[in-house]
């Protein structure tokens, strides 16, 4: 006991030292923690850089998770998912017209080869490697063809010499340092849309619109060709059914039935003018309206005087002078019933007497 108090004296000075140095260095520790864990996201590598042994380590990058490294080292995290890349890319083709394309170039970085890249590239690598690949190879495809031929040809063709020609530009570029394969993989490349001139797109419009009532008229014709096959059937069986008919059809079927349809007609409420036939073989004939809804005041014959049809009436004796005469209608060309045999005609009513 007499040995341990100058012990817990010591302590008993010493705490307020020790309190201050534990809180600097948990506040070191604080400040000094981002330079020194460093989180890899999912789907991305870290490349390390060491600032007092070489830099750049190649042939070795972190894996996910949660890394110590020294405070003044770093280490660069690279997205190694699959990325998209979208331009539009303006060129002039073949014929010396102007074509804008928006393509998208889809790729994704070789996990092994990113200290080549980073070391040789830097982190902007799409601005500094893909982009003027893309842009030189696109612009070679766009002056090899005519803008139509562009807009015609099918994209396939054109999107693999495409992204085959990028792939070559990058191996050509023979940026490595290590033998882990190529720095960037092209996975695909697609044309989304092919922009022509105003003028030339009316034109193909245009065509495509001509080509398409071609085949319009094509179909009319078509139709109307079967249309025509149609009528001729139609009309080869109306001619074989009236050659049926016609031997087994007699004359006196036929009057029977003109009789039978005349005394339907003659039934109806409408009223009717009866025509009957002078020939043995002749059917009546009814014509209806044919009533005079004005009938003329003329002379009956109860008065003992027979007029033609048309003839107008003539003064009487001396004792009716002085008295205009009545006017009489005058009957209508169309109107006129044949006049029994031994009459006089209308227009010679006027020259002969009435009674001979």
């Amino acid at each position: 006991m007499p040995q341990d108090k100058p012990t817990m004296t010591w302590l008993a000075r010493r705490r307020l030292e020790f309190g201050v140095a534990i809180l600097s260095g948990l506040l070191l520790l604080f400040a000094l923690a981002p330079l020194t864990l460093i989180t890899i996201p999912p789907g991305s590598v870290g490349v390390l850089w060491l600032r007092l042994f070489g830099g750049t380590v190649f042939n070795f990058h972190y894996g996910e998770g949660l890394k110590v490294v020294l405070p003044w080292d770093h280490v660069y995290v690279y997205d190694t998912r699959l990325r998209r890349l979208d331009l539009t890319i303006s060129a002039l083709s073949g014929d010396g017209l102007e074509v804008k394309t928006d393509v998208t170039l889809r790729y994704k970085l070789n996990p092994d080869t990113t200290p080549d890249l980073y070391a040789l590239v830097g982190p902007r690598y799409e601005s500094r490697l893909l982009e003027p690949s893309l842009t030189s190879e696109v612009t070679t495809v766009i002056v090899a063809r005519k803008a139509v031929d562009l807009y015609i040809l099918a994209h396939d063709d054109l999107e693999f010499a495409i992204a085959d020609g990028v792939r070559k530009k990058l191996e050509a570029l023979d940026l490595h340092r290590s033998n882990s394969g190529a720095l960037i993989t092209i996975v695909s490349f697609t044309m989304r849309r092919v922009i022509l001139p105003q003028s030339l797109q009316d034109a193909i419009g245009n065509k495509l619109s001509a080509q398409q009532m071609v085949g319009q008229y094509d179909y009319i014709i078509q139709r109307e060709r079967q249309e025509s096959a149609r009528k001729a059937i139609e009309a080869e069986g109306i001619r074989r059914f009236q050659e049926i008919i016609s031997s087994s059809i007699s004359d006196s079927y036929l009057r029977w039935r003109g009789i039978d349809a005349t005394l339907r007609l003659a039934e109806s409420p409408n009223s009717k003018v009866v025509v009957v036939g002078n020939g043995p073989g002749a059917m009546p004939l009814i014509l209806g309206g044919m009533e005079d809804t004005h009938p003329s005041p003329g002379p009956t014959a109860s008065e003992g005087s027979r007029l033609p049809i048309g003839a107008a009436s003539t003064p009487s004796s001396a004792s009716n002078e002085g008295s205009s005469p009545t006017p009489q209608p005058v009957a209508k060309s169309s109107d006129r019933l044949p006049l029994p045999e031994g009459s006089i005609p209308p227009q010679d009513a006027g020259k002969a007497p009435l009674h001979q």
